[in-house]
């Protein structure tokens, strides 16, 4: 089942929820953040909130920040990663 599909059912009924059924605001998703990894979905409830966060993305105004939990010892206390993430 299509996350939109599910949004569709799930809410169809909520009245905080504008945007569950309307196609032309794609059900509200905004923006999938780190398509290659987590892929975490940012959804507007309503126009105002839909439009707010899809300009926040398109002007660079959001701040992401990544924290990373480990097992083990780790020698280094910062670096960069440059593959992709993902679980073994």
């Amino acid at each position: 089942e299509h996350l939109c599909h599910y949004i569709a059912l799930k809410f169809k009924d909520n009245k905080n929820f504008q945007l569950s059924s309307n196609l032309h605001y794609e059900w509200g998703i905004a923006h999938r953040l780190d398509v290659d990894t987590s892929g975490a979905i940012m959804i507007g409830k309503s126009i105002e909130g839909f439009n707010h966060l899809r300009e926040a993305f398109k002007t660079h105004k959001v701040f992401k920040e990544y924290i990373c939990l480990v097992h083990g010892y780790v020698q280094e206390d910062h670096g960069q990663v440059d593959n992709p993430i993902y679980w073994d």
